[in-house]
């Protein structure tokens, strides 16, 4: 009777603030996983994209892989993706929700835990052992577009990602569970809730890429770059907030942690600690994709002007003259002292020469992968060195023509009376 007491007494607890015993915790985790399985084979009755839906020609041959894979494993990837987006949304609900309690720091943050704790830790529990399986079905797709040159030293992109994605999901999983068990340091699963903020940005790329959402976005340059920009905001304000606030509270709120029993400090700073590393590792994942992007846009760009060129080239007549730029100025010979007047200082004309050439690169100067500030520094100055290190793509050169003012016309380095070199040694 003595040691039933304890338990007796914090079951009392339990129900006097609303919360489910362990028993009744780990059913509703079960509960959760059978809802996402059921949520997974929903997604199979959305309608299924066809492989040339709102994509370029450029966009289908970089994606082939994604759009005509092994068909059950792209059923199964797209059913992931789509349940993914749903468990996200829940997520960072559920995070924003729960920092509503937090009016007490570090108090809230380290001792408050209630039932909505409770629901909300046990669908990321359900999540993550869901997402094991649904990984396992389709990992062939993981790598999104990149191939075995776009990480360095990483043969198979897509393997690298399944023993990554499965390490993230098991350490995620257990640690929910701790917290369920421990009902102390709920700070950090709320900021892992959070943490799925810029996971909503990633999985409309892969929609995009499957096809099974409008991906025009994904062939303009503009588009590609918003929907980086965003992802990577959210990234960091997401993701580096909660690793702020870590090494924060580790500064300035030591006495309340050292007040934690040792597996309450093990699962707040063996949690914080793997995920912060991982993020950090991520970022390669995160560049190699963006890279992707920007270069299926430029691949785009130059199938565009080369179909173009092909039009002008087969056209005669008036069905030629659609294809001339009728604001197009005609080209003229650049006195040096006009060139070197053009060095952007009124911000109209940016004029840089290259290999004897003039060009007036103002147009350019938002779209320039280097930035503006790179075409400013060589305005009124020959650019041809540093034009031939970074731009020696046949498709960058054929790109500036459409920027040119005419050829520059040099003084002579040498003057000479006689035609022959010999001749003016007989003079002499």
């Amino acid at each position: 009777m003595a040691d039933d007491g304890p338990l007796r007494a914090g079951s009392r607890l339990d129900a006097d603030q609303g919360l489910l015993s362990h028993q009744n915790e780990a059913g509703l985790c079960v509960a959760w996983a059978a809802f996402w399985l059921v949520c997974h084979f929903a997604c199979s009755l959305l309608p299924s994209p066809s492989p040339s839906d709102g994509a370029s020609s450029s966009e289908e041959q970089d994606a082939k892989r994604l759009r005509s894979g092994i068909p059950q494993q792209r059923g199964a990837y797209l059913r992931r993706i789509y349940r993914s987006q749903i468990y996200c949304f829940l997520a960072v609900a559920g995070a924003l929700r729960l920092l509503t309690r937090c009016r007490r720091l570090p108090e809230d943050l380290l001792e408050d835990f209630g039932f909505e704790h409770q629901v909300f830790f046990s669908m990321a529990v359900g999540h993550w052992a869901v997402s094991l399986w649904e990984d396992s079905q389709s990992w062939t797709f993981l790598s999104s577009g990149l191939d075995g040159k776009a990480l360095r030293g990483v043969r198979d992109p897509a393997q690298l990602l399944l023993q990554a994605y499965a390490i993230h999901h098991i350490v995620a999983c257990s640690g929910y569970t701790a917290l369920l068990r421990i009902r102390r340091v709920a700070g950090i699963g709320t900021m892992g809730l959070l943490f799925e903020l810029p996971v909503i940005f990633l999985n409309r790329r892969e929609l995009a890429l499957l096809g099974a959402t409008a991906s025009r976005w994904l062939n303009d340059r503009a588009g590609v770059q918003q929907h980086w920009h965003f992802t990577y905001l959210f990234f960091f304000l997401a993701r580096g907030g909660p690793t702020v606030l870590y090494v924060y509270s580790v500064i300035c709120w030591s006495q309340q942690l050292e007040q934690l029993r040792l597996v309450d400090k093990f699962v707040y700073h063996g949690m914080v600690i793997f995920f912060s590393v991982l993020n950090y590792s991520f970022m390669t994942v995160l560049e190699a994709w963006a890279r992707r992007d920007a270069q299926a846009v430029q691949r785009c760009a130059v199938d565009e002007d080369d179909e173009d060129e092909e039009a002008v080239d087969s056209g005669s007549g008036a069905d030629a003259e659609r294809f001339v730029d009728p604001e197009a100025a005609p080209l003229r010979e650049v006195d040096q002292e006009v060139f070197a007047s053009k060095a952007g200082e009124s911000g109209d004309e940016v004029w840089i020469a290259i290999e004897g050439f003039v060009y007036d690169v103002a147009r350019f100067l938002q779209d320039h992968p280097g930035g503006a500030d790179v075409l400013r520094s060589w305005a009124g100055r020959d650019a041809t060195e540093a034009f031939v290190k970074v731009c020696n793509s046949p498709a960058a050169q054929a790109s500036m023509t459409r920027y040119m003012v005419g050829p520059l016309r040099c003084p002579p380095s040498e003057y000479r009376i006689f035609e022959h070199v010999g001749e003016e040694q007989e003079v002499k």
